[in-house]
């Protein structure tokens, strides 16, 4: 991994994710970084909760051929943040043609059809819990169920 790069992940781990910001920035021209430099400005914004931002740069990325699996994985928890359950569907989608055997990509695809049946029959006062996102456990993402529970 460029050093660059590595620069901008520590300096986005430590806390300081303008200037992790300002370095990927600097980044995106470069072939060798450009993919890894849009994950972690949209990762960034994603952790603002700038949703419309973070797409934007996983859009360039797709746009540019250079996204991969975490890429598609991170459109799918935006799009999920928003509601957006038939865009985070086809996100995860993505991932498992990618990775058929990805088992969080698995679980999501779950978790939105869960969401997407509830929706459909109008809410219930017994639902699951899904909207607890794990950013940082394995450096991917992951939606978690957290539930069942009776609503408020």
């Amino acid at each position: 991994m460029n050093t660059d790069l590595l620069l901008a992940q520590k300096l986005y781990e430590g806390g300081d994710d303008i200037a992790a910001q300002e370095k990927c920035l600097t980044l995106l021209d470069n072939n060798e970084t450009a993919s890894e430099a849009y994950l972690l400005l949209s990762q960034i914004s994603f952790d603002r909760e700038d949703y419309d931002t973070s797409l934007r740069y996983l859009s360039e990325a797709e746009e540019k051929n250079l996204a991969t699996l975490k890429h598609h994985y991170l459109a799918g928890l935006n799009h999920y943040a928003c509601n957006d359950f038939p865009k985070a569907r086809s996100a995860f989608e993505a991932v498992l043609t990618i990775d058929p055997g990805n088992i969080d990509g698995l679980r999501n695809l779950g978790v939105i059809s869960k969401e997407e049946i509830r929706a459909y029959r109008g809410g219930s006062d017994f639902f699951f819990r899904t909207d607890c996102i794990d950013i940082r456990n394995s450096g991917t993402s992951t939606l978690r169920e957290e539930g069942p529970f009776i609503k408020p």
